[in-house]
Protein backbone atom coordinates (compact mmCIF):
# COMPACT_ATOMS: atom_id res chain seq x y z
CA UNK A 1 0.00 0.00 0.00
CA UNK A 2 3.29 2.25 0.79
CA UNK A 3 4.42 1.92 -2.70
CA UNK A 4 1.05 2.83 -4.58
CA UNK A 5 1.27 6.06 -2.26
CA UNK A 6 4.56 6.88 -2.86
CA UNK A 7 3.59 6.21 -6.77
CA UNK A 8 0.53 8.33 -6.73
CA UNK A 9 2.17 11.31 -4.89
CA UNK A 10 5.51 10.71 -7.56
CA UNK A 11 2.91 11.10 -10.08
CA UNK A 12 1.22 14.15 -8.66
CA UNK A 13 4.58 16.00 -8.59
CA UNK A 14 5.90 15.20 -12.26
CA UNK A 15 2.10 16.44 -13.27
CA UNK A 16 2.01 20.12 -10.72
CA UNK A 17 5.66 20.47 -12.19
CA UNK A 18 4.34 19.83 -16.05
CA UNK A 19 1.51 22.44 -15.38
CA UNK A 20 3.52 24.93 -14.47
CA UNK A 21 5.97 24.46 -17.23
CA UNK A 22 3.59 24.25 -19.48
CA UNK A 23 1.86 27.76 -18.13
CA UNK A 24 5.21 29.56 -18.03
CA UNK A 25 5.65 28.37 -22.07
CA UNK A 26 1.76 29.26 -22.82
CA UNK A 27 2.32 32.62 -21.17
CA UNK A 28 5.92 33.57 -22.87
CA UNK A 29 4.31 32.82 -26.34
CA UNK A 30 1.17 34.76 -25.70
CA UNK A 31 3.57 38.02 -24.68
CA UNK A 32 5.84 37.17 -27.42
CA UNK A 33 3.23 37.02 -30.09
CA UNK A 34 1.59 40.49 -28.37
CA UNK A 35 5.09 42.40 -29.25
CA UNK A 36 5.09 41.31 -32.56
CA UNK A 37 1.35 42.56 -32.71
CA UNK A 38 2.03 45.71 -30.79
CA UNK A 39 4.64 47.07 -33.40
CA UNK A 40 2.95 46.76 -36.48
CA UNK A 41 0.89 49.63 -37.52
CA UNK A 42 -2.63 50.30 -36.28
CA UNK A 43 -5.11 48.02 -37.85
CA UNK A 44 -8.70 47.16 -36.47
CA UNK A 45 -8.65 43.95 -36.90
CA UNK A 46 -5.20 43.96 -34.85
CA UNK A 47 -6.25 45.24 -32.05
CA UNK A 48 -9.03 43.08 -31.51
CA UNK A 49 -6.48 40.25 -32.00
CA UNK A 50 -4.10 42.32 -29.45
CA UNK A 51 -6.94 42.43 -26.86
CA UNK A 52 -8.42 38.88 -27.02
CA UNK A 53 -4.79 37.85 -26.57
CA UNK A 54 -4.30 40.39 -23.62
CA UNK A 55 -7.18 38.87 -22.14
CA UNK A 56 -6.08 35.37 -22.30
CA UNK A 57 -2.69 36.67 -20.81
CA UNK A 58 -4.48 37.67 -17.56
CA UNK A 59 -5.91 33.50 -17.36
CA UNK A 60 -2.50 31.84 -17.77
Amino acid sequence: MEKLQEKLASQARVFEREKFSSRVRTRHDLEQELEKLKILPFNDGRQSLIKQLEKRLKHV
